[in-house]
């Protein structure tokens, strides 16, 4: 799926749920990145996901958000495999994803599981390296407990086993990382696969 069929998809959760002031009141304030800012997400993450972009095209993002000074937006566009898809998270913005860290600084348990390969405490996907310094991920949603419970992250470096693009979910209650979608496009069928459950009227 592409990020403005997404986008429309999701609108219509959000109307259908009854919920659609809570949609039209985020569309009032919301606007894109601009080309500039397009072009150093570009550059910065060489292969991004397209249908990302589409959608940052639309929104630049959503957690805590300010569009209006004095005004923070907070709104849930996604969900994950947590809580059957029902757990919501929102989507960064181009500031957001501009500032983020080596993935090794944002996830201490990349260094840990490097540094302890055979802890069975915590679950480390083998389609993600184990080499922080190898490593370039881009960190595109923080969850509901502003990414204090989980994240997001597109994998530009996988292992072997997996695939470059691939979406990982950061789980720091179970100490795991696991890889939940192939590609961008594939984590966004996902969102309409659990009849975007995470649609909530609490943002």
């Amino acid at each position: 799926m592409d990020g403005f069929t997404y986008l429309n998809k999701l609108e219509a959760a959000y109307r259908t749920k009854g919920l659609g002031e809570q949609w039209d009141a985020m569309k009032s304030v919301a606007h894109g990145i601009t080309e500039e800012q397009k072009a150093a997400i570009i550059a910065r993450f060489p292969g991004v996901p397209e249908e990302l972009l589409q959608m940052l095209s639309v929104i630049d993002g959503t957690y805590y958000r300010e569009y209006v000074p004095g005004n923070e937006l907070r709104f849930y566009m996604f969900g994950s495999d947590v809580e059957d898809g029902s757990y919501p998270y929102y989507i960064h913005s181009f500031e957001d994803i501009m500032e983020q860290k080596r993935a090794s600084e944002q996830v201490p348990l990349i260094d840990w599981h490097h540094e302890n390969p055979d802890d069975e405490d915590i679950f480390y996907d083998k389609k993600l390296l184990s080499e922080p310094e190898n490593m370039n991920w881009m960190c595109f949603s923080h969850c509901m407990n502003n990414g204090g419970t989980s994240a997001l992250y597109i994998d530009f470096t996988p292992s072997p086993e997996g695939k470059t693009g691939q979406i990982v979910r950061e789980l720091d209650d179970e100490d795991g990382l696991l890889v939940i979608a192939d590609s961008f496009a594939e984590f966004l069928d996902l969102q309409e696969k659990n009849g975007f459950a995470f649609v909530s009227e609490v943002n």
